[in-house]
């Protein structure tokens, strides 16, 4: 359950016909417009029954500012398709998760959110902060992309270049598929190989499926 992908908005869970319910039992207000404020990082993890999709089980824990149980409670209304899965990321960042806030702030670049780019980019450097790597590199999406900011190929390539270097995986992925699509100066084809090995070595099954690509001619877009 913990295998997270940025590509989308980092979408998993176990499905349930559980009713959905507000996210209403954790300080901050989950549906507030304003900018959350990062809690100090929380290293609980979520109960067994939590884990498993227990919904009773998740929010019983977030109530308690449970940081991991607000964000498992996330990653099950995602897979539930429920409305309140950015509610509860917000929560769970809010309670101390660094990856909550990293996924509650990729529901604005992602365009699923009205997030404006100057919460995107603090809640990606909180998250970076603590050396959560799918913020560090979120990060170098958002100036890669002009997504929230001014396009700035030259720091995205500086700031995806060092969270490859440091964490491999997602970081390696996207800075594999900007160097072979161009987006950060010409395009480098031998330079982004190397990116997407590194991302796939470091077990991230996105980087491995790039490669693959990028290795067979005419294998389509990547």
């Amino acid at each position: 359950m913990r295998a997270t992908v940025l590509a989308s908005l980092l979408l998993f869970g176990c499905a349930s016909a559980h009713r959905p319910r507000a996210a209403d039992t954790v300080a901050d207000d989950p549906d507030s417009d304003a900018c959350p404020q990062p809690g100090k990082p929380d290293a609980r993890k979520a109960s067994e029954a939590c884990e498993k999709g227990s919904f009773d089980a998740c929010e019983r824990e977030c109530a308690q500012r449970h940081a991991d149980a607000c964000f498992v409670r996330g990653l099950l209304a995602e897979r539930a398709d429920e409305p309140t899965s950015a509610s509860w990321f917000r929560r769970a960042c809010v309670a101390g998760s660094a990856i909550a806030c990293t996924n509650f702030a990729a529901t604005g670049f992602a365009k699923k959110s009205p997030l404006d780019g100057a919460c995107m980019l603090a809640l990606f450097e909180s998250a970076c902060a603590v050396e959560e790597p799918f913020g560090c590199g979120m990060i170098g999406r958002m100036y890669a992309e002009g997504r929230g900011v001014t396009a700035d190929p030259a720091r995205a390539k500086k700031q995806l270049d060092q969270a490859c270097t440091k964490f491999g995986g997602f970081p390696c992925h996207f800075l594999g598929l900007y160097l072979a699509d161009g987006k950060l100066g010409p395009a480098d084809l031998a330079a982004a190989r190397t990116a997407l090995e590194r991302g796939c070595k470091t077990g991230y099954k996105p980087a491995c499926a790039s490669l693959d690509q990028l290795e067979t001619p005419n294998a389509g877009t990547y």
